[in-house]
């Protein structure tokens, strides 16, 4: 189990070298013992061919200690947490790809109330493999595997119940979504079609052979869904994690809306009495909730930290820099679908596109300085930076990525195919920006990025 990393607050390791079978196995068994017996587990996949292998031996290992295992196949991390609660699991456990290494995959275990475990436990969890501590059941008591496809029905459902239909249903919106290859191509064209919406699916079939495949989309992804909608003239476009726990999105015009300013939107409409963050986000965030009178809880980013501050301030919304949302009126977890559907919502009330909601936003000062790197880099780089396992601190999307460098964040992004650039809404000092940029030249140089 040794073989198997704790990084920031996920379990996970590369396929077939760290992440075996026998080593998935050991580690559902170790789950099993801590559930105990009979216990309901629900578990679900992404389309990665490794992630289905390693889920069915950790299924194995379930089963060993008289677990009763509910099998979505390959389903979104959003229907795995609904689905919880509606079974009366006590745990449900998620297989992904990494958001930025290839053949890596993470393992995500959420308890009974729909929270992804916290690196403590987690790393107890390892400890009791380590020492052996697993309890087998008699043979006559190994658990069951029963399989339920018709969740992606009960969660589209459940997701048209919770929003204000009826204004999508009358506001002819047209979204163009890029689905990056993940279980989202199960229930967003259903989901879309039931509320009226004209949808164009890219990306919507299983990971292309032998290529690099990731859980969050790539920048690409952001440009092609800019050029589409500027081209067709489209109200909205989108792109999804594999799992769809995230998203991001390109406005009618096809600017693309940062996490912290799409979450601030959210705020201004949907959010009431306090809300949850990130130390990392943007004081766009503080700004929304001033105008509505809300409270705001800033954490430092881990999976668990963010919902479990919401459960304990009794927060109605979180959500962190990565393109993660929660509503705690539907869901304890990320929901990039539901996420979706809320946009929508508040596009058809306002009767306004999303390029003029961004507008009336109170947006923050930001102070930058290019780093210039070699010739076609600064998508390769961005995401270089998120691999780099000695930077503990680092928030990461499709857009670029924050590390914190002397106790304060800094976000690095890509101005174009040859230069980043270094940004901070407090740093005001050119030269500090640029000792900054020299620190993240360094992190880059043994990959040959910088010229």
């Amino acid at each position: 189990m040794s073989s198997l990393r704790l990084s920031r607050g996920r379990i996970g390791g590369y396929v077939n070298t760290e992440f075996t079978p026998e080593v998935a196995a050991e580690f559902g068994a170790v789950l099993g013992t801590f559930l105990g017996e009979r216990s309901i587990v629900v578990t679900a996949r992404d389309y990665y061919p490794p992630s289905r292998m390693i889920k069915r031996a950790f299924t194995a290992g379930l089963m060993s200690t008289g677990v009763t295992v509910i099998d979505f196949h390959a389903t979104t991390t959003p229907e795995l947490v609904y689905a919880i609660k509606r079974f009366g699991a006590k745990a449900g456990v998620q297989f992904s790809v990494s958001n930025v290494e290839e053949n890596y995959i993470n393992l995500k275990i959420f308890d009974f109330h729909g929270i992804e475990y916290s690196a403590d436990r987690l790393d107890n969890m390892r400890e009791k493999v380590r020492q052996g501590k697993i309890i087998r059941t008699r043979p006559e008591r190994i658990g069951w595997v029963t399989y339920a496809e018709y969740i992606h029905d009960i969660y589209i459902a459940s997701l048209i119940n919770y929003i204000d239909a009826d204004p999508i249903l009358d506001s002819f919106i047209r979204v163009i979504a890029d689905l990056n290859y993940g279980p989202t191509n199960m229930v967003l064209p259903e989901l879309l079609s039931q509320l009226g919406v004209d949808l164009i699916s890219l990306n919507a079939h299983k990971p292309p052979v032998f290529k690099g495949v990731y859980n969050l989309p790539k920048i690409d992804s952001i440009k092609n869904l800019s050029a589409a909608v500027r081209a067709m003239g489209i109200d909205l476009g989108v792109t999804f994690s594999a799992d769809a726990s995230s998203i991001f999105v390109v406005d009618d015009e096809g600017v693309p809306l940062e996490p912290d300013e799409l979450f601030a939107l959210l705020i201004k409409y949907y959010a009431t009495g306090s809300i949850v963050t990130t130390t990392s986000s943007s004081q766009i965030i503080e700004y929304a909730a001033e105008q509505s009178g809300l409270k705001v809880y800033r954490v430092e980013y881990m999976p668990d930290s963010v919902p479990r501050t919401i459960r304990r301030r009794r927060a109605s919304m979180g959500g962190t820099d990565c393109g993660e949302y929660i509503f705690t009126g539907f869901s304890p977890s990320p929901d990039g679908l539901l996420t979706l559907l809320r946009i929508l919502e508040l596009i058809a009330k306002t009767e306004k596109p999303l390029s003029e909601l961004r507008k009336e936003l109170k947006k923050p000062k930001k102070y930058s300085v290019p780093i210039e790197l070699e010739a076609n880099k600064a998508r390769d780089a961005v995401f270089e930076l998120a691999r780099n396992r000695e930077i503990d601190d680092i928030i990461v999307t499709p857009l670029g990525a924050k590390i914190k460098v002397a106790n304060k964040w800094f976000t690095v992004k890509m101005l174009d195919e040859n230069r980043l650039a270094v940004e901070s809404e407090k740093i005001r000092s050119k030269k500090k920006l640029t000792e900054i940029g020299e620190q993240v030249k360094l992190l880059l140089f043994e990959r040959s990025y910088v010229s």
